[in-house]
């Protein structure tokens, strides 16, 4: 895949001549407009919670669907391809809802789905049994529901700060790995192999969501 990536960005990414007088200096200094920018807060925050809190689960998925919830290989293949399918035909699609609804309506009514998805998949965790049909199929929903928020929260992130599109894309990958990284290790020390840990993640964070979201501005 990063073979892949390196000769389609060789041969079909734009290439730029020009000269830059002036080289950025790398120092935390040059991060300091973007992290004082509330537009970059609030959508960067929104963006990353929901990325975080996924990679978390996917962390997680193979010992809780199978070991603790006993699920074949085959259908714990079945389950995540569902998931990440689910989430990869929503960004595929989300164009044509755009030109349907717009784009500021879609995402609200995803932030909503969002936050009802996370609060069933919380409600879930206190039930005396887990099955993984329900769960996924509650996930499922989930990954639809998260794919507008992230997809337009992004490019207001990167815009935010008038020529600092890199070095917002930059942070926000950086903090993105450093929230997942510490997530998995706290989550790893709570967890009782049960559902009832990842559920309480699931529920506050689409709470969270849903109050972050509504601090985001979106254009129509």
């Amino acid at each position: 895949m990063s073979l892949l990536c390196l000769i389609l960005g060789i041969y079909y990414l734009p290439k730029q001549k020009a000269t830059h007088k002036n080289k950025p200096k790398l120092a935390l200094s040059t991060y300091l407009p973007l992290l004082k920018s509330s537009i970059f807060r609030r959508s960067a925050a929104l963006g990353l919670s929901i990325s975080a809190c996924y990679f978390i689960f996917v962390g997680f998925a193979p010992i809780l669907y199978r070991e603790d919830m006993h699920v074949s290989l085959q259908s714990f293949g079945i389950y995540q391809g569902a998931l990440a399918s689910a989430f990869g035909i929503m960004c595929f699609c989300s164009e044509i809802f755009y030109k349907w609804f717009g784009k500021k309506r879609c995402f609200k009514v995803s932030l909503k789905l969002y936050a009802l998805c996370g609060f069933l998949a919380g409600i879930y965790g206190f039930f005396p049994s887990t099955d993984p049909f329900i769960l996924t199929t509650i996930l499922i929903g989930s990954s639809i529901a998260c794919a507008i928020p992230i997809r337009v929260t992004y490019p207001i992130a990167l815009g935010a700060v008038s020529g600092a599109s890199a070095r917002a894309s930059g942070l926000m990958v950086a903090l993105r790995l450093l929230f997942s990284a510490t997530g998995l290790q706290t989550m790893a020390y709570f967890y009782n192999h049960t559902y009832l840990p990842l559920a309480l993640m699931i529920g506050i964070e689409g709470y969270l969501a849903w109050t972050l979201g509504q601090k985001v501005v979106v254009k129509r």
